[in-house]
C-alpha cells in the first residue's frame, strides 16, 4: 500500500487534461451522476490515479469527477484495483497515463521555476508543493492568464513569508 511519504504530486487539471486525451474520452464523463458503462469504468480509471498521484481526499476526486459521493468514489477506485490484477494492459495503458502525468508536470514545474525566478530557493516539500500549485494554477483552464499569473505570484509571495 502507498503511504503519503510515497505519493508524487501531480497537479489535477493535468492529470485531468492527459487522462482524457490518452483515454481519448469526451470531457462530459466528467458532469453528472449517470453515464454508460464503458464511460463509468474510464470514469472510475481517472478516480484511481487522482487517489494514486494527489493528495485528494474521496470527497474532493468526487468533486472532481463530476460530484460523486465518497462511497461511490470508493467503489469505483476498488473496481480499477481489481481489475488490474486481471488485465495487464489496463495497467500498461494507466501506469503509462501516469508517466505522463509527471512529464507533462515536470514542463509545467519548470515554468513555474521560471515565474519564481533565482531569488527563491527551490528546495524542501513546502517549496516543491508551491511550485506545483503554481504550476497548476498556470495550466488551469478556468481562469484568464492575467488571473492565474495572479493567483501564482500571490502563492508565492505567501510561500516566502512562511518561510521567512
Amino acid at each position: 500500500m502507498q503511504t503519503d511519504v510515497d505519493k508524487r504530486i501531480a497537479p489535477v487539471p493535468v492529470i485531468v487534461g492527459v487522462f482524457l486525451q490518452k483515454s481519448q474520452v469526451p470531457r462530459e464523463i466528467l458532469n453528472g451522476a449517470h453515464c454508460p458503462r464503458p464511460m463509468a469504468r474510464r470514469r472510475h480509471e481517472l478516480m484511481w490515479l487522482l487517489q494514486r498521484l494527489t493528495y485528494l481526499g474521496l470527497n474532493q476526486i468526487g468533486a472532481v469527477v463530476g460530484g460523486l459521493d465518497p462511497t461511490t468514489v470508493r467503489a469505483g477506485i476498488g473496481a480499477v484495483s481489481d481489475r488490474m490484477g486481471f488485465d495487464p494492459n489496463l495497467r500498461q495503458r494507466l501506469l503509462e497515463i501516469e508517466a505522463a502525468c509527471f512529464a507533462e508536470s515536470g514542463s509545467l514545474l519548470a515554468e513555474a521555476r521560471k515565474v519564481v525566478g533565482s531569488g527563491i530557493p527551490l528546495s524542501g516539500r513546502s517549496m516543491a508543493v508551491t511550485v506545483l500549485g503554481v504550476a497548476s494554477v498556470l495550466a488551469s483552464p478556468h481562469l484568464t492568464d492575467a488571473e492565474a499569473r495572479r493567483a501564482a505570484l500571490d502563492l508565492i509571495e505567501r510561500n516566502s513569508e512562511v518561510r521567512t
